[in-house]
């Protein structure tokens, strides 16, 4: 192919309807690699704002890598093409997962010798459960295998697969699995759904389409093109098409969601059902428009197809983004593909006429906007970017963008979109009361019993079935939905059905409390025990309530919550007219009335209880140690700012003050009687040889002890005894080595050691060779021995011709065997004369495998060996040794 340098821009917008919040980032995301023509690099860029720090993983293969993203900065990271592309139609581990602590932009790029492409990679709260795919199919010899991917984010993902013929599939797929799926026939059309599992569940998935290798247009030159799909729900009706930088000249995919699809492009009027897709080839600048969502995927020609410049094209792919779906900032990334050219690149803004004032560009604002002739309430721009690798920003002080980031080299291509900034898949509601809509987490207003409240959730997907759960027994369908409570506190729960009738998600709020508002009361919030509410009423002229009162307003100390109710006018008695008043439950568990203790023993006096503490000892810990008789008050004030109060009385009893005496030391046959020594010795006597009389005759050596309880307290001791043996000496005739001195000992101790060299330690050192005898006693006995000590340093070594490293225990290993050694070395080669073992120790020896932990060939390998004796000499040998297996 030649060498040549290309530009491209792409189109997406955004309409009159602007997002506040850029779901194009977030902290976690899942996608996959279809399969490129030749497998280089499998590659992610990631930026941020703010900086994060994150693992990247492929978690069905055990692989993961660690990483940081600088703050207003950009990285890129390789993966393992061993680990992300698949080379045929099949499932694979092969699903990739980053998980950040900050929020991040992540793209795709697949990049190979000719043929490369990239992708913004959605978070996975954008995520959907139905796609369409997308691809590109030319005639022989211009096309390859179009293609596409499904990542699976859970365990037990099932989906359902329908082919633009109809043919059907079922496919499971575990956390972190991806089913990639080639064709020589185009694939757009294809629907792909994620159903219910055998649990109920269903999943999100991401997808992935384009094609493994395509020319478009017939032309020539065939890249790698690829995609993320957008979920169904989140299409669009309006689309700006905007020219690439060099030609007017390109095609779009138009897939319809529903039947009945009315689609009009520059003007041109076509029909679709669901699932029935078009493609075009508009010239210039252009907009689409739709009765119904559709998808629209742009693709750029092959080689040749810039008119007038002499620079050659190459495919890639973008998936359009409606106009309604723009951002108001973005920290974008331009690639560099290849390093040896110039690779010229530019972005391409999209925007409503009246913001081209309010867009800036890393920091600086934009100029020569063209107007949509077709669309004049929308213009563009297309801007060059430096060359290189690198992060921008583009941010608009009122309102939303579109932008497309490209560039291309001939054989290389990259662009993507930014926009489709589609809200998550996160079920939310809001509440409507009286005059007041608002996000229920901001709701603050009193809810009346009996008079109805309104909700309204908000979801991507519309086709679901809304289900709430009001908390009093009471479930609806629908949205919105209104309903009337009583008074008390109700959660309500929202659970979206979707069209397989497994729950898709979930949301339950909290607490949402409902009074009576024809009772007053003075303190809307919990009480403390003891503390007063004043409770009234504005209606009726006689009064009658629960406690008996008769007047308009009362004051009671409730010591628990309590349900106050009222009746007015003659008796008739309204739910409505009844009142809760909360009570702080105490959160202590309260200190006993006394305890005793022994006159060595302290104890531990805590309330545990959760706040702050004020002690009759002034300690202001939650807990404090007694050890001293006497009476302990604690004042606590809790997290409620309740004051609680508690007393205790602490008892001490004097404990018995004995011994068993000092470690002791007997001889070998004796006996002696053990028994406490000291005052208060009378009780329970427990020994450690289970005895439980007054004393212990002992006569083995060993630890003993004794636990003695008088009924109050228990005290313990513990005494060593030592039997003093006769010493018996086990030698050999002789001590035969080769050093240069040797140390004699007396393994046991005794009272008096006497050597024949006059020393009077239990060890001496020796250097000359002959009998050296000593005398050792204590109180149990004299005893001696004699010792024959002969210094030998002469020199010998062995080393075999052959072994048989076949784990079975003989002849396994190639080791050297010899005395009055120093120094050793031992080095093997094959015949090539590579290093094959080495090894400085006797004792280790050559297993038959090589350095790199392989089993050594069959055959014969030279031996080289290096000793120094004991007496300081030389010794060389070189020899050959046969492996055989």
């Amino acid at each position: 192919m030649k060498i040549a340098v290309l530009l491209i821009s792409l189109f997406c917008f955004f309409g009159n309807s602007f997002s506040q919040v850029n779901y194009l980032q977030g902290e976690e995301f899942w996608f996959g690699f279809m399969e490129n023509m030749s497998f280089q690099y499998s590659d992610v860029a990631i930026t941020s704002n703010n900086g994060a720090i994150g693992v990247i993983e492929i978690p069905a293969s055990n692989w993961s890598q660690s990483f940081v993203v600088p703050a207003n900065g950009s990285i890129e990271i390789s993966l393992p093409l061993s680990l992300t592309q698949g080379n045929q139609t099949g499932i694979y581990p092969f699903g990739v997962k980053i998980t950040t602590n900050g929020t991040i932009s992540a793209y795709l790029i697949n990049r190979t010798s000719g043929s490369d492409d990239a992708t913004l990679i959605k978070p996975s709260g954008a995520l959907g459960y139905k796609y369409y795919v997308s691809t590109w199919q030319e005639p022989a010899p211009f096309d390859d295998l179009s293609e596409y991917i499904i990542v699976s984010t859970s365990d037990q993902t099932v989906v359902d697969i329908v082919t633009p013929l109809g043919n059907t599939s079922v496919i499971t797929l575990n956390e972190g699995e991806i089913y990639q799926f080639q064709s020589s026939s185009n694939l757009t059309g294809t629907y792909i759904e994620s159903t219910c599992n055998q649990q109920g569940d269903v999943h999100p998935i991401a997808v992935f389409s384009g094609a493994r290798a395509t020319s478009i247009g017939g032309n020539g030159a065939r890249d790698h093109i690829v995609s993320q799909m957008y979920p169904v729900d989140t299409w669009g009706t309006s689309f700006n098409l905007v020219p690439l930088p060099y030609a007017d000249n390109y095609f779009i995919n138009v897939i319809a969601r529903d039947n009945g699809t009315t689609v009009t492009v520059n003007g041109a009027v076509y029909n679709l059902g669901q699932g029935g897709f078009l493609t075009l080839n508009p010239i210039g600048i252009g907009y689409l428009s739709s009765n119904n969502p559709v998808s629209v995927q742009m693709f750029t020609r092959g080689a040749d197809y810039m008119p007038n410049t002499n620079l050659d094209g190459d495919p890639l792919m973008i998936n359009v983004s409606p106009d309604n779906l723009g951002v108001l900032n973005t920290r974008f990334y331009s690639f560099d593909m290849i390093a040896s050219f110039v690779y010229p690149q530019y972005v391409q803004i999209v925007t409503e006429t009246w913001n081209i004032g309010n867009i800036a560009l890393d920091g600086n604002s934009v100029a020569n906007w063209i107007m949509n002739p077709l669309n004049p309430s929308s213009s563009y721009v297309e801007v060059s970017l430096p060359q290189g690798a690198t992060d921008h920003t583009i941010v608009s002080s009122n309102g939303t963008f579109i932008a497309y980031p490209n560039g291309q080299l001939h054989a290389r291509s990259y662009g993507y979109c930014i926009g489709h900034n589609a809200p998550f898949y996160e079920a939310d509601f809001d509440i409507g009361y009286v005059q007041d809509t608002v996000y229920y987490s901001l709701f603050d207003d009193t809810i009346c019993s009996c008079e109805p409240v309104w909700f309204n959730a908000s979801y991507p997907d519309t086709s679901v079935v809304f289900e709430w759960d009001f908390g009093d027994g009471t479930t609806v369908t629908g949205n919105p939905v209104s309903h009337s409570f009583s008074n008390g506190n109700f959660d309500i729960e929202l659970n979206l059905i979707g069209t397989s009738g497994c729950v898709l998600d979930s949301v339950v709020k909290y607490d949402l409390t409902v009074v009576n508002c024809d009772i007053e009361m003075s303190n809307l919030n919990p009480i403390c025990q003891g503390d007063s509410v004043t409770l009234s009423s504005v209606l009726g002229q006689q009064f009658l309530w629960s406690t008996g009162d008769t007047t308009s307003t009362i004051v009671v100390f409730p010591d628990q919550t309590t349900t106050y109710s009222l009746q007015v006018d003659g008796g008739v008695q309204s739910i409505c007219e009844e009142i809760t008043v909360y009570v702080y439950e105490p959160s202590v568990s309260f200190l006993d009335d006394s305890v005793t203790i022994c006159s060595n023993e302290e104890v531990i006096l805590s309330p545990g209880s959760v706040g702050d503490y004020l002690w009759s000892t002034g300690s202001i810990a939650e807990e404090i140690t007694a050890s001293n008789a006497g009476v302990y008050s604690v004042q606590i004030t809790d997290t409620n700012l309740c004051v609680l109060y508690d007393t205790t009385i602490v008892f001490v009893a004097q404990a018995p003050i004995w011994t068993l005496g000092s470690d002791t030391v007997l001889c070998d046959g004796s006996s002696f009687q053990l028994y406490p020594i000291g005052s208060g010795v009378n009780g329970t006597y427990n020994w450690s040889t289970f005895d439980n009389s007054n004393s212990i005759t002992v006569d083995q050596e060993g630890e003993y002890w004794l636990e003695l309880d008088n009924g109050i307290c228990s005290t313990s001791d513990s005494i060593e005894v030592f039997i003093a043996y006769p010493w018996v000496l086990s030698v050999d005739d002789s001590i035969e080595i080769c050093a240069d001195g040797y140390s004699l000992n007396v393994e046991h101790d005794f009272s008096n050691y006497f050597w024949s060299t006059g020393d009077t330690t239990s060890q001496i050192w020796v250097e000359e060779s002959g009998s050296y005898s000593v005398e050792v006693d204590n109180q149990c006995g004299q005893y001696g021995a004699v010792f024959e000590v002969i210094f030998d340093c002469s020199f010998a070594f062995y080393l075999p011709n052959s072994f048989t490293p076949d784990d079975d225990q003989l002849n396994d290993v190639f080791i050297g065997e010899g005395i009055g050694i120093k120094e050793y070395e031992l080095i093997i080669f094959n015949r090539w004369g590579e290093l094959i073992f080495k090894s400085n120790d006797l004792s280790y020896g050559w297993n038959g495998e090589n350095l790199s932990g392989q089993e050594a060939q069959i055959g014969v390998y030279t031996v080289v060996v290096r000793i120094t004796d004991s007496v300081g000499e030389f010794h060389k040998y070189t020899g050959h040794v046969v492996l055989v297996r």
